[in-house]
């Protein structure tokens, strides 16, 4: 755990605070360096997950998310239906005195 919190630490570092100033090919290979050990850190993390990639369709958070918004969508437009049928089944009051 404690590599992964320092891999996750160093990264954002040297981008933010690099040690050195470099040319463009010291840059590139400095970002494909970090890339690689993004990549490492995230795949070691990956592997202490139980389950990983066997749920990922079927009951993720993400797939609750769109179905509550379609749920959403669906209301909102019963109210609007409702609050029209209200609207036109009881007309405004208007004065029938002489003002």
């Amino acid at each position: 755990m404690q590599t992964n919190r320092h891999t996750w630490e160093y990264i954002p570092e040297q981008i933010i605070f690099p040690s050195a100033f470099c040319t463009n090919l010291g840059c590139e290979k400095r970002w494909y360096l970090l890339q690689s050990e993004a990549r490492e850190g995230i795949a070691a993390h990956k592997r202490t997950l139980p389950l990983t990639g066997q749920v990922n369709y079927v009951g993720a958070s993400h797939q609750l998310w769109h179905v509550l918004v379609v749920l959403m969508f669906y209301w909102w437009h019963q109210m609007a239906v409702h609050i029209m049928d209200f609207r036109h089944s009881q007309p405004c009051l208007t004065r029938t005195s002489g003002r």
